[in-house]
């Protein structure tokens, strides 16, 4: 999906930065054209693969909605170890 994110492609060109052989692209691609994430546009005798950004959509909201939440639990978490770091002994670490 990120190659695709760069540009559209065949499966020949998507499949030049990986060490992948052109039916594992395939059957790839087969994937995410069943769930609607790319589309397909016949050139010919070739098929070249667009990503389809409107199907990510629900799924940039789902995240970015518990981000939040994420951000302020790590910066807990920081604050906790930081606070641990001051109170245990130098040279002594229990975790290890």
């Amino acid at each position: 999906m990120r190659q695709l994110s760069k540009q559209p492609g065949t499966v020949s060109e998507l499949r030049t930065p990986f060490r992948m052989s052109q039916p594992a692209i395939s059957q790839h691609l087969k994937i995410l054209r069943e769930a609607e994430l790319v589309r397909v546009k016949n050139m010919g005798r070739f098929r070249r693969y667009e990503l389809e950004p409107k199907r990510l959509k629900p799924i940039f909201d789902w995240v970015q909605y518990f981000e939040k939440f994420w951000d302020l639990k790590l910066a807990n978490l920081g604050e906790f170890l930081d606070s641990r770091k001051k109170v245990e002994p130098k040279g002594r670490n229990k975790y290890e």
